[in-house]
This record gives C-alpha cells, sequence and structure tokens, in this order.
C-alpha cells in the first residue's frame, strides 16, 4: 500500500474513534469504516474514502456554525480539512 494511502487510512480510523460519541455523525461513521475496509483490500480505490471525508467536513462545518465556541468541534474542523487535503492529493496521483 502506497504510504500517503497508508497514513490516510490510520489517520482517518483515530479520527473515526474521535467521532464515534457524535450522534450527528453516526451515519457517517459506518461508511467511514466501510470505505476503511475497502481501501485496505484496494488501496486504488480512494474516491469513496474522498468522498466520505467530503461529507464529514460539510457536516462538521455545520456542527461548528452553530457551536462556534466549541474546541472540540473546532479542533475536528482542522482535522478533517487535512484528511481531505491528503485525500485530495492521493486522487490527484491516481
Amino acid at each position: 500500500m502506497d504510504a500517503l494511502v497508508s497514513m490516510l487510512v490510520e489517520v482517518s480510523r483515530t479520527f473515526l474513534q474521535d467521532v464515534s460519541d457524535l450522534p450527528e455523525l453516526s451515519n457517517l461513521n459506518k461508511k467511514l469504516k466501510e470505505a476503511l475496509d475497502t481501501t485496505i483490500v484496494d488501496p486504488n480505490n480512494t474516491s469513496t474514502l474522498n468522498a466520505i471525508l467530503r461529507k464529514y467536513y460539510s457536516e462538521i462545518m455545520m456542527l461548528y456554525s452553530k457551536y462556534p465556541q466549541s474546541i472540540f468541534l473546532d479542533s475536528l474542523m482542522h482535522r478533517i480539512e487535512s484528511l481531505v487535503q491528503i485525500a485530495n492529493t492521493i486522487d490527484g496521483k491516481l
């Protein structure tokens, strides 16, 4: 597996653990787990993972707009931005 894809999978797994308690993201959490499992089997298929990360970005931005004082949501927002950038870089390489 490409090092960048491997890093994306590992960091996404950590992200998934950190958001698992947010009921607003429960549907996306299931999809992300499935996409990560698929990416491990076929590292060249990162487009689904990228699409799900983009959905997380939208959802977290909406939550953050409701609760801008939340340090946790601020942290999640920056983390998902980084994940999306990595996924975009990978998709651009493939």
